[in-house]
C-alpha cells in the first residue's frame, strides 16, 4: 500500500510560502502555473525509492516544507500528445520555467555553520531536473524509457543561508534524440542566484525484441 499525497499538507505548504514575493510572482499567475506536491517527499510503502527525500532529509530541522509549481503547458498536456520542441521552447524558458520547487532549508542541512551543504543543494537541483525532464518527455516523446543523469555541471555563486527559503527553476534548453539538455538555477527568497547548473539527461536505449 502506498501513501497518497495529503491535500491538507499541500494547503499548509502553500500557506507557508504564500506570503513570499518570490512565490507569489509565479503562483498568482494561476493561468500559467499549477501547484502540486513535491512527490519525491511522498513515501511509497511498496518501495524504497526516493527515501533520501521522503525519510533522510524530511524533518523539522531539514526540509519541513516544500511545494512544486508546474507550467500549465507541461502539466495539462495529455501524455499521448506529441508536440514539437519549437512550440514548447517558445512558451517555456528561463523567465517562465517549466518546473519550480520551493523549499524551506533547515539547519540540519548545514555544512559550515549557518550554510546549507553544497551536496544537498546539488541533490535538490538534480531531483528538480529529474521531475522536469520527465514532464518534458511525456510531451515530446511517446517512448516511456527511463531517463538518467548523464552529466550535471554545477556552479556555486553565493552561500545559501539556513534556516531559510530557496527555490529552483528548471527548463529544457534543447533535445537531440535520446539526449536532453536542461538548465537549472537555485535562488534565495530575495531572488539572488546562489547556484546554477547545466545538465545532460539520457533516455534508456530501446531494446529490440527478436
Amino acid at each position: 500500500m502506498s501513501l497518497q499525497p495529503n491535500e491538507s499538507v499541500l494547503a499548509a505548504n502553500l500557506d507557508y510560502f504564500g506570503s513570499l514575493p518570490c512565490f507569489q510572482r509565479y503562483y498568482q499567475r494561476s493561468n500559467l502555473y499549477h501547484a502540486a506536491h513535491f512527490m519525491s517527499q511522498c513515501k511509497d510503502l511498496r518501495a524504497t525509492s526516493n527515501s533520501f527525500f521522503n525519510e533522510t532529509i524530511k524533518s523539522p530541522s531539514t526540509i519541513a516544507h516544500a511545494v512544486a509549481l508546474f507550467h500549465q503547458d507541461v502539466h495539462t498536456t495529455h501524455p499521448d500528445t506529441v508536440a514539437s520542441d519549437r512550440i514548447i521552447g517558445t512558451s517555456i524558458n528561463r523567465d517562465d520555467p517549466a518546473f519550480l520547487l520551493f523549499v524551506h532549508v533547515g539547519s540540519g542541512l548545514n555544512g559550515f555553520s549557518g550554510m546549507v551543504h553544497g551536496g544537498v543543494l546539488a541533490s535538490l537541483i538534480d531531483e528538480s531536473l529529474s521531475i522536469c525532464v520527465e514532464k518534458y518527455r511525456a510531451i515530446l516523446s511517446k517512448e516511456r524509457h527511463a531517463l538518467f543523469t548523464g552529466n550535471l555541471n554545477i556552479s556555486y555563486h553565493v552561500p545559501v543561508q539556513s534556516p531559510g527559503v530557496v527555490y529552483i527553476r528548471t527548463w529544457l534548453r534543447r533535445r537531440e534524440g535520446r539526449k536532453w539538455f536542461l538548465d537549472a538555477e537555485l535562488l534565495n527568497k530575495d531572488e539572488q542566484m546562489c547556484v546554477s547548473a547545466k545538465s545532460l539527461w539520457i533516455s534508456e536505449k530501446k531494446v529490440t525484441k527478436l
